[in-house]
């Protein structure tokens, strides 16, 4: 509740500012997004002339962070970049310079330079250490990069951060469930199959109907099953070669 409000005038993601109020979440509303992809396209468009009008007439810092949005959902992220940095210059808000960091490191990563999105990532946990948000990020760079030990790492740290307290714009797919997905590739990529089978079946459990990971159930189970036969395997061949014919329980495993 606020006395005195007025609606920014930026012209799209409209905000309502008040010298004094009193914010509070609410689950009371849901808000579900039914555009297929050509409808998002066509408001991405529109938002980019809107934005860009705004943004040379006011050089809000806020509308460089949307212009930053929109560049990175129309795949262009150089300029993408470029407008977030404008907004990290500018902003005075630590919670929206946070996610021009983690906004950078995305880009930086899906234009194949880790070493840059890393660093991005080191910005935003020195604007906001308590958010998990960047050291997710930095978990799924290392997965891209193949340096999975570090994936497992930094996942470690971002599962001990809360998941915010705040009305600014938050993905709680990626505490839920979609950053545990990154740790069971992880594992499944080092060979611990033990542990990637019990963190698939964690991520199912949280997220049944999560497609990426009910479409590789069957390898993660497989793998599970055949990391379980080995180490058996490799119990009884120690046994029988003092108690019996190692070569007929070689001959009696699967091929592979």
């Amino acid at each position: 509740t606020a006395h005195d409000f007025k609606w920014s005038d930026v012209p799209v993601h409209e905000t309502v500012t008040a010298p004094y109020a009193h914010t509070e979440r609410s689950g009371l509303i849901e808000i579900v997004h039914v555009k297929d992809q050509t409808a998002i396209d066509k408001s991405a468009d529109r938002n980019l002339k809107l934005l860009t009008k705004h943004f040379n007439k006011t050089k809000d810092p806020r509308t460089a962070h949307y212009l930053g949005k929109t560049s990175l959902g129309k795949k262009q992220y150089k300029e993408a970049i470029g407008f977030f940095i404008e907004h990290i210059k500018n902003s005075g808000w630590p919670e929206e310079t946070y996610r021009s960091w983690c906004k950078i490191a995305e880009a930086e990563l899906l234009l194949g330079d880790a070493r840059k999105a890393l660093s991005a990532t080191n910005g935003a946990i020195e604007e906001l250490p308590e958010y998990p948000d960047a050291y997710y990020i930095k978990a799924m760079i290392y997965g891209e990069t193949e340096d999975f030990n570090k994936c497992l790492e930094w996942l470690k740290v971002a599962v001990t951060k809360p998941e915010p307290e705040t009305l600014s714009i938050t993905d709680p797919t990626l505490y839920k469930y979609r950053g545990l997905f990154l740790g069971a590739m992880a594992y499944l990529q080092l060979g611990k199959t033990k542990e990637a089978w019990a963190t698939l079946q964690e991520v199912l459990r949280r997220q049944p109907n999560y497609p990426i990971a009910n479409e590789l159930k069957q390898v993660f189970e497989e793998a599970y099953l055949d990391g379980e036969a080995i180490e058996r395997s490799k119990w009884l061949l120690r046994y029988m070669r003092d108690h019996g014919n190692p070569a007929k329980l070689l001959q009696a495993l699967p091929y592979k």
